[in-house]
Order: C-alpha cells, then sequence, then structure tokens
C-alpha cells in the first residue's frame, strides 16, 4: 500500500495541456479522457490526476499515458464521494478527488496485458449493501493462468484490501489452485513431481467447487453459476465469450490481447464506450497565426505551461524574419535570434534572457521538450516589435507584424478574458 500523495489544483492544471503535446501518437484519445472522465469532475482537464503515485512506475506523463486503458468514477467506499479508478497496464489504481488536488489512494497491482500469447482482463465493480467492491479478472490462454481478485477500499482509513482471490495456474512444474477470500483459505493445491500437497478442511470437490463457497461468503451479489465459472478457471470459455458473465456486477473495462504484448495496442475505453477510431476528431489545441497565416508544427505542438505558450524555436523566429542560431557549449545550452535591428539572447531553463543586451525577465524560461526547444511565444513576439493577442474562443495565439493602436479602456487586456495576463490556464 503506498502513501497518500496529494497533487495541487494549480500544478495539476497546467500540467494538462502540455502534455496534450507529449502525448501526440494518442492525442485523441487522451484529448476524450481528460473531457470525458476528469473535466467534468474537477471543473478542468487533470492528467496528473492519474500519474500521482506512478512516479517509480513510469519515467513520465507520457509513458504512463501509453498503457493507459481506462479510467472510470464510482463511490467504493460508499462515503458519498466519487473515487477515480484508472486501468493501465500495470494494474488498477484508485485516487480520491478533493479541493486542493488528487490524493493516491493505492494500487492492485496486476499486470492486465500479459507477455504470452492469447490473454484478457475485466474489471469491474461489486454492489454489497453499500459497499461496492473493485474486481479484476484475468486469463492468459497460452500459459493457462487463471486470476479473480477483489479489493475493498475502507472509507475511513482509505486503505485498499484484497478480500477474494481465486488463482489457478498450469506450469512446467505442473498446476497450483488456490481459492482464499475473508482472511481464509477455503482451498489449496499443488501438484508437481509426483507430488500433491492440498488444504481442503471443508472437503471441496475442486477449486470450483471451493470458489463458489468463497463467492457466496464474501460477495454474494456476485452471482456465476457454476458451469460458466469453471469454464473460465480451467480455461474452456468460448473464442468471444470473455467477458463475464454475472449477474450484480457493472463490467467497467474488457481488454483482450493476442500474440507478444501490445501486439493489438490497448484500445481506450470509456464510460460511453466510444472506441479509439471513433475519437479521431483533433482536439482543440493551441493555434498560431503571425499576419494571418497559420504556423504549422510537425514535430512538436505549442504547449502552455503556468499560463504562458510555449512554441517550437526555429518556427516563431523564423516566423518573425529572425535568424536564429543554437548554441552548446560546456553543458550550457542558448539561443540567439538576430534581426537587422534586435539581437535576443535565451538560456535553456533561465527566467533572463537579452534583449540588445537589455536584461529581461520571464515567467517561464526557454527549455527543452521531446528533445525540441519551446520558447515563450509573447516574450519573443514583443521583443522584435509584434504585438500577441490571445483569442480564448478558438485558443488561438493571434501575431501582428506591427502594433495596433492602443485599445480603448473596454478592450483592454485588463478587462476581460481574452488579455494573456488574465490569468487562465490557456493565456499565451
Amino acid at each position: 500500500m503506498k502513501m497518500k500523495k496529494a497533487v495541487s489544483a494549480a500544478i495539476a492544471g497546467t500540467m494538462l495541456l502540455g502534455t496534450a503535446a507529449y502525448a501526440k501518437d494518442n492525442i485523441y484519445a487522451y484529448n476524450k479522457f481528460i473531457s470525458t472522465i476528469l473535466g467534468p469532475q474537477l471543473g478542468y482537464c487533470d492528467f496528473a490526476a492519474s500519474f500521482a503515485g506512478h512516479e517509480i512506475d513510469y519515467a513520465n506523463v507520457n509513458n504512463y499515458f501509453s498503457g493507459l486503458i481506462s479510467a472510470f468514477y464510482d463511490d467504493i467506499d460508499a462515503d458519498y464521494d466519487n473515487e477515480l479508478i484508472t486501468v493501465d497496464t500495470e494494474g488498477v489504481s484508485f485516487y480520491q478527488v478533493e479541493e486542493k488536488g488528487v490524493v493516491f489512494l493505492g494500487s492492485a497491482n496486476h499486470e492486465l496485458i500479459a507477455n504470452y500469447g492469447d490473454s484478457y482482463a475485466n474489471v469491474f465493480t461489486v454492489p454489497e449493501g453499500l459497499k461496492r467492491y473493485v474486481g479484476i479478472e484475468r486469463y492468459g490462454k497460452t500459459a493457462n493462468t487463471y486470476d479473480m481478485n477483489i479489493y475493498e477500499l475502507n472509507p475511513d482509513t482509505d486503505e485498499l484490501s484484497e478480500v477474494f482471490d481465486i488463482h489457478r495456474e498450469d506450469n512446467e512444474d505442473g498446476v497450483e489452485e488456490k481459492v482464499w477470500a475473508g482472511g481464509k483459505t477455503y482451498y489449496s493445491k499443488t501438484v508437481g513431481g509426483g507430488v500433491t500437497t492440498s488444504m481442503n478442511a471443508d472437503g471441496y470437490t475442486d477449486i470450483t467447487d471451493a470458489a463458489m463457497q468463497a463467492m457466496a461468503d464474501v460477495v454474494p451479489n456476485m452471482e456465476m453459476t457454476k458451469s460458466d465459472l469453471n469454464a473460465r478457471i480451467t480455461g474452456q470459455t468460448a473464442e468471444g465469450q470473455y467477458k463475464l458473465n454475472a449477474t450484480g456486477i457493472t463490467e467497467k473495462t474488457y481488454i483482450r490481447a493476442t500474440g507478444v504484448r501490445f501486439a493489438e495496442k490497448p484500445i481506450v475505453m470509456f464510460e460511453d464506450n466510444s472506441k479509439l477510431e471513433e475519437l479521431k476528431v483533433k482536439p482543440d489545441i493551441v493555434t498560431v497565426t503571425v499576419d494571418g497565416n497559420t504556423l504549422q508544427f510537425p514535430l512538436q505542438d505549442p504547449i502552455i505551461i503556468d499560463g504562458r505558450t510555449l512554441v517550437p524555436m526555429r518556427t516563431i523566429f523564423e516566423a518573425l524574419g529572425a535568424d536564429v542560431q543554437w548554441i552548446d557549449e560546456n553543458g550550457v545550452k542558448s539561443i540567439i535570434a538576430s534581426t537587422d535591428s534586435t539581437t535576443i539572447n535565451m538560456t535553456i531553463d533561465s527566467d533572463k534572457f537579452y534583449v540588445n543586451g537589455e536584461e529581461k525577465i520571464l515567467d517561464v524560461p526557454a527549455q527543452l521538450i521531446n528533445d525540441k526547444t519551446l520558447v515563450p511565444i509573447r516574450a519573443v513576439s514583443e521583443s522584435l516589435g509584434c504585438s500577441a493577442d490571445w483569442d480564448n474562443e478558438t485558443k488561438t495565439v493571434i501575431i501582428k507584424s506591427s502594433i495596433p493602436a492602443p485599445e480603448t479602456e473596454e478592450t483592454a487586456p485588463e478587462t476581460g478574458e481574452t488579455a494573456p495576463e488574465a490569468g487562465d490556464a490557456s493565456n499565451t
């Protein structure tokens, strides 16, 4: 069980739009995920909610997203607050959305896409009185393994605990079978090397018989026929019938993989049952225009960090008529951009930059993202004598090479949401 970990709303909010650019291969599914699952609950898109607590497992948010399968909200612990449950290749994770951010509660760490042959996984919930358990079912055809685990979230301590476990595995030594529930081992049998070891104090006929009784004792609302459960445990479930067939449950996620891991890429699924191929409508991302011409960013999209838009260095400088140089000396990375009248010097990760030798301060410094150099577009534009405005409705940075006349009081930047300094997470 991992310690609770809070993610501040401010940090999470700024992390989002930058991440949309990072997750380029999955940008459509990503955008659907954050808008469908996270946005309505938090009031803004907050991908950090799914990453909190996984910094050791994944190098960055993009790596985490590449393994994301689905996410849903449910009141698991009957405390009248919905938990966010995310499903990724490493298992199932639980979070609580609170006023100041998102708290990571813990994980059921089970690899849901096996490294061998045909496999499937089901993630489901089971209501038991006021409680709602979360279950995970996995089957690997090639290795002939079957597991079903059910977890309870304690509303007082937020501890995640296992209450039910069925396991059967055929391996090179023989067969292992186990049924455990509510602190009791109902059935255990190991066959290997001509030796059979068993624990069966109640005299069950086989693993399925024991599992049916354990299920009735611990999660009675989850009702399955003995023949159906036996077919699943022993790997006899018919092709195409992997979805869990039991009353009293709500299936949240169903995953199937064939061959080597990721031979069939995980499909991102949602409570509205949208499929990935149905989501391929490009989401609203930041657009940049210079004198009415839309700039193209083929390798790295603009991103927003701390309310400031950063764009790929070479694209923006060349669009504004500046020559640009990249300098890497003694580990210090810097940029020199120049026109006939202006020279700009920026250093990666420094909040100071220089315009014709005069020191200025950046809200957000130039930085390397996905091996691309990104620079703050407002600072660059204004340093080269251009204006930079923000259209919040279209998420567009509008750059004009000649600065217009001063705006009236009614339209001055201080009066409306179009002001880039207004503090909105989408500002330039």
